[in-house]
């Protein structure tokens, strides 16, 4: 990244012979290959961190993957401000309104140590925050380039990759994708529909991954751009006909099943709230059916987990349900029940769920937890042990 311009740039050398192929600007969102601009800019560090992260969150509703559309008509992520949000279900089964006023779902930031607000695609300088430690933030001006940058901050090289679509509609699928991350030790990127940003296919080749999984919602036209892109990866397309069928495939790839959270049709939060501890200890995330009725495809006898209230997941004899008053309950009755490790700890938006989720994959390589909190960090509900490194997704303040 050039951090001299006023604008953030990301340079692109897609053949590693040292020459600039393409830069990305992030003030005009405009990519420009090399014989497009009469000048290229040097590369530089790499450093820095603007914190803005994403607040257009829809309840997915359940169905066809297949028929998922992009919000807007041209392939871009809804601009801020939208207000038409709709409340997605409690955790105990009710329609649970989030807390506080979601504002922008962008808001531009700068971290206190970095004037210039930095690249989108690396952490910050740590922040300071009395009584709770350091907190360093990893973000991007979007979910997709906010998970390029935790990719970034965790991992030098990868072998594979998650490749899923950022659309609301379509995070449930990113998150049954969680366990198979982590068994592959793989980052979780987003995707639009039909079109890959650069950044994402500079990042699969900076990772040097030979391997991705793209998974649920994502069309044709984006697995042929990246074997284009990346002549001789490997590509397994996991889309089912529904959600349903897409948890199968993805669960049938998770190798000796240590583990199930069985969680509500459409609560993709208590889906993210699982996320880390599964994707580090082996467990699969199974969605019920609308009316809650659940059956699991193979038999395991113990650790198996219900989350959400009755109204969401049946009971079923011999699982262990975890839930609160609403997601953020939920969420901390989870960390609270299970072995998480608390060296790093992880704390992202409750309302949006994208940076949880991409961020789930990161905190799993050190066991540690993903934290909800709402929209900021006065709102978390769990204190950070002496000494934890605390590390804030996306758009959090």
């Amino acid at each position: 990244t050039d951090m001299s311009r006023e604008e953030t740039v990301l340079i692109v050398d897609y053949d590693g012979d040292g020459e600039t192929d393409a830069t990305w600007t992030a003030r005009e969102n405009e990519t420009v290959t090399a014989a497009d601009s009469e000048e290229a800019p040097e590369p530089g560090d790499g450093e820095g961190d603007p914190e803005p992260g994403d607040n257009d969150e829809t309840t997915p509703e359940p169905g066809s993957n297949d028929e998922t559309s992009e919000p807007g008509n041209d392939g871009e992520f809804p601009e801020p401000g939208n207000a038409d949000e709709t409340p997605e279900p409690g955790d105990n089964g009710e329609a649970t309104p989030e807390p506080g006023d979601p504002g922008q779902a962008n808001p531009p930031r700068t971290s206190p140590g970095n004037a210039n607000g930095g690249s989108g695609f690396s952490s910050s300088t740590p922040e300071r925050v009395d009584g709770e430690g350091e907190v360093t933030y990893i973000a991007g001006p979007d979910r997709i380039a906010t998970a390029v940058a935790i990719s970034r901050q965790g991992w030098k090289k990868a072998d594979a990759v998650i490749l899923a679509s950022g659309a609301d509609a379509s995070l449930i699928d990113a998150a049954l994708a969680a366990p198979l991350a982590g068994q592959e030790d793989a980052p979780i990127l987003l995707s639009v529909q039909n079109s890959l940003e650069p950044s994402v296919i500079a990042e699969i080749r900076r990772l040097g991954a030979m391997k991705v999984y793209a998974v649920g919602a994502l069309s044709r036209s984006v697995t042929d751009e990246l074997r284009a892109a990346l002549p001789g990866i490997e590509i397994e397309h996991l889309k089912g006909r529904d959600r349903w069928e897409t948890a199968s495939l993805i669960s049938a790839k998770i190798e000796n099943p240590q583990g199930v959270f069985v969680v509500g049709a459409d609560a993709l939060a208590d889906a993210v709230s699982a996320a880390p501890f599964a994707a580090a200890n082996g467990y699969v995330i199974q969605p019920a059916r609308p009316d809650g009725a659940f059956e699991l495809d193979y038999p395991l006898t113990a650790n198996r987990y219900i989350l959400g209230g009755p109204a969401l997941v049946r009971d079923i004899p011999g699982y262990t349900r975890i839930y609160g008053a609403d997601r953020y309950a939920t969420n901390k009755a989870l960390i609270e029940a299970l072995p998480f490790e608390h060296d790093n700890i992880y704390f992202a938006d409750g309302h949006t769920l994208v940076d949880a989720l991409t961020g789930a994959a990161l905190a799993a390589r050190s066991e540690a937890a993903v934290i909800l909190v709402a929209g900021n960090r006065e709102s978390l509900n769990f204190a950070p042990a002496a000494g934890s490194k605390i590390y804030a997704l996306g758009s959090l303040k």
